[in-house]
Order: structure tokens, then C-alpha cells, then sequence
């Protein structure tokens, strides 16, 4: 048995979830359905939609993911939800949803919401959403760092000129070194290359994940729809 949700601690060497609901049980139902997955996630829980937000407005280091339930998450015309996606960008939002809340459901996923777990939760789907979120959130990352690092190159370029010309005078000087210096601006293009990949793939689980949360929607209708 692991400690009870209001003894959880951080573990920074697991991913950080910040899990938002009303309902305390339905939590435990979230952390037990994924619990036999091999799915390992810190996780910091509120069960009301305030105490949600003031997690996303006062907690460093950022989340990695954020699943709520659909009656958080709707709360305030999407607070939450919004406040997610402009505090921290690259944080998808997984939604816990049932048959009675599709339209909700579906109005959170236009406002930007990741993915939806439907209720009562799969296992096996569940833990599989959680992984695709957490991979998402990586990659996110990932070029977010590489970009960052471009960028504040570019400005101490622009900063200090002279530099560029030093180091284009050096590297004339030094023509023992050349065959490195090729290989290396091989390998950064084959980086470029690779990191231009990882955009492609995160506009392609972007979009994988959507046509997947559209289609747990219809099930939910489905199941409302049904005698």
C-alpha cells in the first residue's frame, strides 16, 4: 500500500501531476486504475477548483501534466484550463469525464484540453493516456530548451559582434582542426534535423490524441444515449 493521497510528498525523480477534483474517492479510483500499469508519476492532489489554481499560479518546478475532473476544469468559463495553457504551455490537461458531463467534455476539449479519461476508468487506458502526455510534455520540452539555447546565442552574438569575427578568424587559423569542425557541423545539422522531427511528432500526437479523445466523447454519448 502506498501513503494516502494527503501524505503524498514530491519525488523529483518521477514525473509531477498535479490531480484536481472535488471527490477524494474518485482520486484514489484515478491513482488505483494506473497503479498496476508500471506507470510511476508524483502527484499533488486539490479537491477544489481555488486550491487548483493557486497550485498552478504558486508551484515551481512546473507540472507535467494536469489531470481534472471535468467539474474543475469548467469551472469560472475554463479557468483553470486557461490558466494552465498560458502559465505553462507545454502541460497537457487530461480530463476525467462521465457519460452525464459529454457536453462539458466536448467544449473543454475546443478550449484546449489534451485528452479525456473516461469514467469509470480502464486501466490500461488510462495508464496509456498518461504516458502519452507525459511523452508529450518531453517533447515539449525538449525543443522549448533547444530553442531557449538558440536564442539567447543569437542575442550574445548580436551583443558582441566581435566575437563572430574572432571565431571565424580562428577557426581560418586553424586548419588542423577543420575535419572536426565538418564533423561537428554535421552532427548539429543532423540535430536541427532531428529536433525539426521531434515538431513533426508532437503535432502528430497532438493530433493522434485528439481524434482519440473525440472518439471516448461519442462513447460517452453512446453510453448516456443507452436505455
Amino acid at each position: 500500500m502506498g501513503p494516502h493521497l494527503s501524505a503524498i510528498r514530491p519525488a523529483s525523480r518521477f514525473p509531477r501531476i498535479l490531480l484536481a477534483d472535488t471527490s477524494l474517492s474518485a482520486l484514489e479510483s484515478l491513482i488505483q486504475s494506473t497503479r498496476g500499469e508500471r506507470v510511476e508519476y508524483d502527484y499533488e492532489v486539490c479537491l477544489s477548483h481555488d486550491r487548483a489554481i493557486t497550485k498552478i499560479f504558486r508551484s515551481p518546478p512546473p507540472y507535467q501534466c494536469v489531470i481534472s475532473s471535468i467539474s474543475v476544469a469548467e469551472a469560472n468559463n475554463f479557468f483553470l484550463l486557461r490558466n494552465v495553457r498560458l502559465l505553462q504551455p507545454h502541460v497537457p490537461v487530461l480530463l476525467t469525464a462521465g457519460p452525464a458531463e459529454t457536453a462539458s467534455a466536448g467544449l473543454a476539449l475546443q478550449e484546449g484540453a489534451f485528452d479525456l479519461l473516461p469514467t469509470p476508468f480502464e486501466p490500461e487506458e488510462t495508464a496509456h493516456a498518461i504516458r502519452m502526455a507525459l511523452w508529450h510534455n518531453g517533447l515539449q520540452t525538449l525543443i522549448a530548451t533547444r530553442e531557449k539555447a538558440v536564442e539567447k546565442y543569437q542575442q550574445h552574438l548580436a551583443a558582441y559582434p566581435n566575437d563572430k569575427k574572432t571565431e571565424d578568424a580562428f577557426r581560418r587559423a586553424l586548419e588542423v582542426v577543420q575535419q572536426t569542425h565538418s564533423v561537428v557541423e554535421s552532427s548539429l545539422q543532423k540535430m536541427g534535423e532531428h529536433f525539426e522531427l521531434c515538431s513533426q511528432l508532437v503535432t502528430s500526437v497532438e493530433q493522434h490524441t485528439r481524434i482519440r479523445a473525440l472518439d471516448r466523447l461519442d462513447r460517452l454519448r453512446q453510453q448516456l444515449a443507452s436505455p
